[in-house]
């Protein structure tokens, strides 16, 4: 019985040695996955990192506290030293512009509350102490539907904004330039409505504001004006005869010059107008520009003279 028992024994540890033996060779098989696993992650991460770094904007990810990643774009342009592993939040604001850090820090801590996108334009000082505008952009990445971090960009946008900069001072420009003649001058696009209109043109024809023209027609006024006396039929007749001679000059792709009569606020008035096919670049038509002045006076005088040298 004693061999018996024994026998028994012997066969539940063999056992046991082989499950464990088993279970050992299991587990190192595991840790051999593993760890092909991990060197295959390491060279898809340092080949993603590779593909980052040559990118000529600066590639960042940040968790609300500290940034996880800069690309080497960053470094370049900052002239900071690169650091490996996190890097405060506070390493970014000081290369912020001191007017807008404010801000950036309060739209951060919005957007992160919202978890939303990040879209701002910031100013950043470069290694060489000059600040150029960056587009920064950033979208929020979950994990398990919890907020990890956000992943972004910032792209210099420098010379868009100065040539931003410039046409708006041309603009400027040429609206005061434009305001200050006592002709009226104008831009309409190929559904006729205003591009652009001088002070003339709502003072004297439209009756509005150069605010409130752009985006609308002459047909837009003229119903406006008309509901002032909707019962006389010559306190207002401009938008009509407006419409007919730009679908001319439309249609033939010509200019022409011609002598429009109607009626404002009741008065008969003659203008004196030019207008124009106006083409883009690849010569297609893209609107009509106009110029006009008030002849009524003139044409008035030079009436009574004849008159005057028939009597005579």
């Amino acid at each position: 019985m004693l061999c018996s028992g024994v026998g028994v024994i012997g066969s539940l540890i063999f056992i046991i040695f082989k499950m464990f033996i088993g279970g050992l060779k299991m587990i190192e098989k595991e840790l051999k996955c593993l760890r092909e696993l991990a060197v295959q992650l390491d060279e898809e991460d340092s080949l993603i990192r590779m593909v980052l770094d040559t990118s000529p904007i600066q590639i960042w990810a940040f968790d609300g506290e500290n940034f996880l990643y800069f690309s080497k774009e960053w470094y370049r342009y900052t002239g900071a030293e690169h650091k490996i592993g996190k890097v405060p939040l506070c390493c970014f604001m000081d290369a912020i512009h001191e007017e807008d850090r404010a801000t950036v820090k309060l739209s951060i801590q919005k957007v992160f509350a919202a978890k939303t996108k990040i879209n701002m334009n910031i100013r950043l000082r470069g290694y060489d102490g000059e600040y150029r505008i960056f587009k920064s952009y950033a979208a929020p990445y979950f994990i398990d539907g919890v907020l990890h971090s956000y992943h972004g960009y910032n792209i210099d946008i420098t010379k868009q904004k100065e040539a931003e900069k410039k046409l708006m001072e041309s603009n400027h420009m040429l609206r005061g330039m434009c305001d200050n003649l006592p002709e009226m001058i104008w831009c309409k696009d190929l559904n006729e409505k205003y591009l652009f209109a001088n002070k003339a043109v709502c003072e004297q024809l439209l009756f509005t504001t150069i605010e409130e023209v752009v985006g609308k027609d002459d047909k837009f006024f003229a119903a406006r004006q008309q509901k002032i006396e909707p019962d006389n039929d010559k306190f207002h007749t401009f938008g009509i005869l407006c419409y007919k001679s730009d679908q001319h000059v439309l249609t033939t792709r010509t200019s022409i010059h011609l002598e429009e009569v109607g009626y404002l606020k009741g008065k008969k008035v003659i203008l004196d107008i030019t207008k124009s096919p106006f083409f883009d670049n690849g010569n297609d038509i893209i609107g009509v520009v106009g110029s006009g002045r008030n002849v009524t006076k003139q044409r008035l005088y030079e009436k009574e003279i004849k008159e005057k040298e028939k009597q005579g």
